[in-house]
């Protein structure tokens, strides 16, 4: 009997654990329309709809993770309207950090073919026409603050969060629950072409739609929640333009297996506008089209979901979440991918010896630095010292090739023509060089003009 009583007594204290539901949250890639991810997240909000884990792939992983790490539906709405998006989906950088002094002198170029050392002709197509300075930049000093308090792992967030990413080497996808947050949603979302890829652990990552564009299964395999909202796109974005290389590579590399948009014991959620799949100007269609889809599937999301969060108690969780937030302050540096001249000409740039700097600080001189020509691309993470309490700051450098051949010149329908060929060569070192040789030609005149540089790199440089 009183073995009886004291398993009763045990089932009554779980009930509530058992009747408990469990929602996931699964996003697709979709592009400038995966920002319909957003509206989807203000209808349930609105709603009181809880979510207990994320997971999500290429703009799904970029919106997913915005709400993971605390980020409120207005927030990220807000955030998408301005004038920062908009440079950082474009490739841009703000006016205020444009480096006018390292500007390269103008010239009658057409054509600028930069080349390695051996010359080969491989290595002359570009891997992507958007430059990511300014949203990796942005990116590192966002989520640095959260990998910190979250040590790394992403079971900890405000939402307990998974993206994908593809191995293209091993033609797999790659599931990331743990490390720099910025970087694996980074990887997720590196489109072919569009952003240039990065490496983890030594592996060249892209877009994962390429392998898993709605992630289903990473739900059921790393949380196995009662019940799924999965919000797909993988059908509904527009069709390939025979004028659009792009949405021609997009048509080729999404995932389109109907075996992987599986949402059982859920419901899917497919908003649907025409939108470019890089038109991130129209960020506010696309969450609209995301809320309106989700509202008119509330009803039956409100008769498959019982349980309920209300707005106070959403706002005292994020307000817990960020009761340990502190500033990033970086006082270290430490430099890959070039040798020891170079990375000292580096670290002069951005941290001097002894040194505690804010982000403003190192914003100012990360983008004299990125100015500079000889530098092809640098990936920045920042790296938390809990002894300190302050940042290493982590750059993988990528230098510009060395050689650039350029071809132009004026023309006309009057004789008076002229052409332009020119040569540069390029290094770095503990000084900047750079040479340049250039020659005018026409009919009647003709020029040849060669230079050197050398830039010093101290606290003030010249």
């Amino acid at each position: 009997m009183l073995i009886k009583n004291f398993l009763l007594f045990i089932l009554i204290l779980s009930a509530p654990l058992l009747t408990a539901q469990k929602v996931g949250l699964v996003l697709s890639g979709g592009g400038a329309l995966g920002l319909a991810h957003i509206g989807v997240l203000k209808a349930l909000e609105e709603n009181n709809i809880p979510i207990d884990y994320i997971t999500g792939t290429s703009a799904g992983a970029m919106v997913g993770s915005m709400y993971a790490i605390g980020w409120s539906p207005q927030i990220m709405d807000s955030l998408i309207m301005t004038d920062k998006f908009q440079l950082m989906s474009s490739g841009g950088i703000e006016p205020k950090f444009s480096q006018y002094y390292r500007k390269p002198v103008d010239d009658p170029s057409w054509i600028n073919i930069k080349m390695t050392k051996d010359f080969s002709l491989t290595k002359i197509i570009p891997t992507n026409f958007t430059n990511p300075v300014l949203l990796d930049f942005e990116s590192m000093t966002n989520y640095s603050p959260i990998n910190a308090i979250v040590a790394y792992d992403f079971d900890s967030l405000f939402v307990p969060f998974r993206c994908v990413a593809a191995d293209v080497t091993s033609k797999s996808p790659v599931v990331f629950s743990s490390g720099h947050l910025n970087q694996a949603v980074r990887a997720s979302m590196t489109y072919p072409g569009y952003l240039k890829p990065i490496k983890i652990n030594g592996r060249l990552m892209f877009d994962g739609g390429l392998y898993n564009n709605f992630p289903t299964d990473v739900m059921y395999d790393e949380f196995y929640p009662d019940i799924i909202i999965g919000v797909n796109f993988t059908d509904t974005t527009t069709p390939p333009d025979e004028e659009d290389l792009f949405s021609q590579i997009k048509t080729m590399i999404i995932d389109r297996n109907p075996s992987s948009i599986v949402c059982d014991n859920g419901i899917l959620i497919e908003p649907e506008e025409p939108i470019s799949i890089f038109g991130f100007s129209e960020g506010d269609k696309a969450i609209d089209a995301g809320y309106n889809a989700t509202m008119a599937l509330m009803d039956s999301i409100k008769i498959l979901i019982k349980e309920r969060v209300t707005p106070e108690e959403l706002n005292l969780k994020r307000k817990q979440f960020y009761s340990n937030y502190q500033p990033v302050i970086f006082d270290d540096i430490v430099i890959s991918g070039v040798n020891e001249n170079v990375s000292k000409y580096i670290k002069k740039s951005l941290i001097n010896k002894n040194e505690e700097i804010d982000v403003e600080t190192l914003k100012k001189r990360y983008f004299r630095l990125i100015a500079d020509e000889k530098l092809k691309f640098i990936y920045p993470l920042a790296q938390y010292n809990p002894e300190t309490g302050h940042y290493t700051l982590l750059l993988d450098i990528y230098p510009e090739k060395p050689f650039s051949l350029k071809f132009g010149g004026v023309f006309s329908s009057n004789p008076i023509n002229t052409g332009f060929i020119g040569l540069k060569y390029s290094r770095l070192g503990r000084v900047g060089f750079q040479a340049t040789g250039e020659s005018y030609f026409g009919k009647y005149n003709g020029s040849a003009r060669a230079a050197t540089k050398q830039d010093f790199n101290f606290k003030t440089p010249f």
